[in-house]
């Protein structure tokens, strides 16, 4: 029906918009209400029906932006009549919401009033999906604290794949939470694509880069396979973003799957939020694509951690003493207190579901004063479990109550080595961490994942002669262990 106008009753039209949506400031300028560009191929004509032939909206429109209650809307106020059966189009700006609406509520909703009586409305206007990169995930060589790292930089990388076409000169913008400090000059810091979309990092390698990041001189452009040409560009004022630039001529076809990898240095504690942003820009300064509320890492303590072989032979049972001293306590009053020790990925290391020889005690005491008053303190306490799960993954969880000290520990467990030796059982590094799990948390308390393992050796049989006539004696074992262990 028309909506009609007369002198002294205001008539006008409200678009209510989707959760997170905002109107811009006068509805982003009259040229777009006013329709001045409907039928123009170079602006939005691409955007409307080509089979149907739209009008302007009347001269004098104004538009005008409020909220009512949670939501937004857009308004426009009409100083004639709109007719029936006529087309009528218009264009107005919002800015998108950060993450697409709640399931079932991404629709806009248009009213038209005359005075305060709605006399058209018609709901559930579909909104569009924000369109958002399609992976983003953030790995990190080192989450320790700022004052367990020293305020050192460590690697950390970025793996990213975009379904836009990503040109020459187009910008990747790295938004971190506050608190972490991003360097370019002197770093090493790079994109690079990967190959065969495989994961090109060694198993247990701290660097983040390809193979050859271990030969490249500190302040110089790693020889990274297929490195791609660009600009490293820090923001003095906002230290915890960074911006790499691609060469011109260089370009990214869609759905490549490639990763940034830059120096930081961690906050001293975990942000709230943390969550981190990544925005690619084209060459124009328009977005190409977005991604926000990306889930960052826990920022963790130190947990000096030793680990010492008793039988370090490829095949056999090995039972393994790992010293450790945490940086943080666990707190008891945490439900889920657990130690985590990880193996070489791909290594070949398997500790048993039985959890066989598991023992865990007090080495020393760091603090003699502290320990005096936990004298009487049972330890480890009943109802500590030790859960294996046939893989490189072991798990001691402590009862509800019960928690860590800082202090001096000694854990005693088996495992069953590798059959072979490959690179990752000779150079791959273990892990250790405290963390708190339960049905509403999971937090990294310390972190250790740096940790230098052991060289293995076969199990040999040498047959030794008698002295009469040379029958067989007893078999004996011969063999060298060379044990290599990281510093603490």
């Amino acid at each position: 029906g028309d909506l009609p106008y007369s002198l002294g009753v205001t008539s006008v039209m409200r678009v209510y918009l989707p959760q997170g949506f905002m109107p811009m400031p006068g509805c982003g300028g009259e040229d777009l209400y006013a329709g001045r560009h409907i039928n123009r191929d170079n602006v939005a004509g691409e955007r409307f029906p080509s089979d149907l032939e739209f009008q302007n909206l009347p001269p004098g429109t104004y538009c005008d932006i409020g909220s009512e209650g949670t939501e937004n809307y857009m308004e426009l106020t009409f100083d004639e009549s709109l007719d029936y059966g006529f087309n009528y189009a218009f264009m107005f700006g919002m800015m998108n919401a950060d993450v697409d609406p709640p399931e079932g509520t991404n629709f806009f909703r248009f009213e038209t009033r005359v005075g305060s009586v709605i006399l058209h409305l018609q709901r559930q206007v579909a909104n569009f999906d924000l369109e958002v990169i399609r992976s983003v995930a953030l790995t990190s060589a080192d989450t320790t604290s700022a004052s367990h790292s020293g305020a050192s930089y460590n690697s950390m990388r970025i793996d990213l794949q975009s379904d836009k076409y990503i040109d020459g000169g187009s910008e990747i913008i790295i938004s971190a939470p506050a608190g972490y400090n991003f360097a370019c000059r002197g770093k090493r810091t790079y994109i690079f694509r990967e190959e065969d979309g495989e994961d090109i990092r060694r198993p247990g390698q701290t660097e983040l880069c390809p193979d050859q990041i271990s030969s490249a001189a500190d302040g110089q452009l790693p020889a990274c396979p297929d490195t791609l040409p660009s600009v490293c560009l820090e923001e003095i004022a906002a230290p915890n973003k960074i911006t790499f630039q691609l060469e011109g001529g260089v370009s990214l076809q869609e759905n490549t799957d490639f990763a940034i990898v830059v120096q930081v240095v961690n906050p001293e504690f975990t942000p709230q939020p943390n969550t981190w942003r990544v925005e690619i820009k084209d060459p124009f300064g328009s977005h190409l694509d977005v991604r926000d509320h990306v889930q960052g890492f826990d920022i963790t303590g130190k947990v000096l951690t030793e680990i010492t072989p008793d039988f370090a032979f490829l095949g056999q049972n090995n039972r393994l003493s790992i010293s450790f001293v945490p940086s943080t306590i666990m707190n008891q009053a945490d439900d889920g207190n657990e130690l985590v020790v990880n193996a070489p990925r791909g290594a070949g290391f398997i500790f048993p579901v039985n959890c066989t020889s598991f023992a865990l005690r007090y080495t020393s005491s760091v603090f003699e004063a502290q320990m005096e008053a936990y004298k009487h303190y049972v330890f480890p306490p009943a109802g500590t479990a030790c859960m294996g799960f046939d893989n490189s993954t072991l798990v001691i969880r402590f009862p509800r109550g019960a928690g860590l000290l800082v202090s001096n520990y000694t854990m005693h467990v088996d495992v069953i080595n590798p059959k072979a030796a490959t690179n990752a059982t000779l150079d791959g590094v273990w892990s250790f961490e405290t963390r708190v799990r339960n049905e509403l948390i999971y937090k990294i308390v310390d972190a250790n994942r740096s940790i230098g393992g052991f060289e293995m050796s076969e199990l040999q049989l040498e047959q030794a002669d008698s002295e009469e006539g040379g029958a067989p004696a007893a078999a004996s074992v011969v063999a060298m262990l060379v044990v290599f262990l990281a510093p603490w």
